[in-house]
């Protein structure tokens, strides 16, 4: 048994009394035998942090940290920082995994001798469960950089919460405390320019448990404003990449985050309309692309044909109560999901 590799599984936690249960108890439940679990407490005002000291006294493989709330990036950072395991994990403390996770996961990373391992994923919500695949298990060997970009783009792979990562082979890399938004895609970005080796399981092992109060649901327009530069910087860096479609992918990310900001931006008003004009030039530069080559959903086309043929009557439709309130529905569960 001790020859066996530690994993670390870093825990976020912030206000999820009624979830943090499930969560733990799954990690608890795990076929493989070396985990460490370390809990970080952001700053919860619930009964959060008494459940995770309740977890540590009861069980020494768990760890608890408390900090001063400072957000989801920065707290697994400190799980980061305290981590002992050669290979890392994360999970968010509204979700849970499979009791075969860690097992399935460690054997083929030591099977293909990966950088980093995925499996699928199970969005489950209290009307749905949907199944993703991201199946990066063709790939062969080591992945350059735009060949490593290219799978995770490919598949929408974007998550680090349904990976198993080397500890090794990211080093020093840290997520980014600006991102309240696609923290994990800065944090992939930063490792894809590594290149890696990389294997997938063929089978769900995370539950997302999909909430209309979680942080994806209620971000700022500020938050995607962020995430609109990122995807602009990583279309910049591979810009003249010769790998067939990475170009197009990469488009289709910018054009559906500058797509997002907007929506947000003229929803929330927390951005200047400057910046949204900057969001809609971008659409309009690349309209043709939006209709016909994007991923983008039906209801994000529509609003991207407005915000393009007239902006200000976009903008003010949007500051009407009722309508923004609609809009507002219309993003979290369709634009979102």
């Amino acid at each position: 048994m001790s020859s066996q590799p530690l994993v670390s599984v870093i825990v976020p936690v912030y206000n999820v009394a009624d979830y943090l249960p499930r969560c733990v108890d799954s990690l608890l439940r795990q076929t493989y035998p070396r985990i460490e679990i370390i809990l970080v407490d952001d700053g919860s005002t619930d009964r959060s942090s008494l459940l995770c000291d309740q977890y540590a006294k009861q069980h020494p493989h768990v760890q608890v940290i408390h900090q001063k709330n400072a957000g989801l990036p920065a707290a697994r950072n400190t799980g980061l920082a305290n981590m002992h395991g050669e290979f890392f994990t994360f999970v968010d403390a509204d979700d849970w995994v499979d009791p075969k996770s860690y097992e399935l996961l460690v054997a083929q990373t030591i099977k293909n001798n990966t950088d980093f391992t995925s499996c699928d994923f199970c969005f489950v919500s209290e009307k749905r469960r949907i199944e993703r695949s991201f199946d990066l298990k063709k790939a062969p060997g080591h992945l350059l950089p735009d060949q490593l970009l290219f799978g995770l783009l490919k598949t929408y792979n974007f998550s680090v919460a349904n990976k198993l990562f080397r500890s090794s082979w990211v080093g020093d890399t840290r997520f980014d405390p600006a991102y309240t938004i696609a923290e994990d895609l800065c944090f992939l970005f930063k490792l894809i320019k590594k290149g890696a080796t990389v294997a997938h399981v063929n089978k769900p092992l995370y539950f997302y448990c999909q909430r209309q109060d979680s942080i994806m649901h209620t971000g700022s327009s500020h938050g995607w404003c962020l995430a609109m530069q990122m995807a602009i910087s990583v279309y910049n860096e591979f810009e003249y990449t010769i790998l067939p479609g990475l170009q197009a992918l990469l488009l289709d990310h910018v054009l559906t985050r500058a797509s997002i900001f907007a929506l947000m931006a003229l929803l929330d008003g927390q951005e200047s309309y400057e910046r949204v004009l900057q969001a809609r030039q971008i659409l309009q530069k690349h309209r043709s692309f939006v209709f016909t080559q994007t991923n983008m959903g039906w209801i994000g086309k529509i609003f991207v044909a407005f915000l393009c043929l007239c902006p200000q009557l976009t903008a003010r439709i949007c500051r009407v109560p009722f309508i923004n309130q609609q809009f507002l529905k219309i993003f979290t569960s369709r634009v979102l999901a």
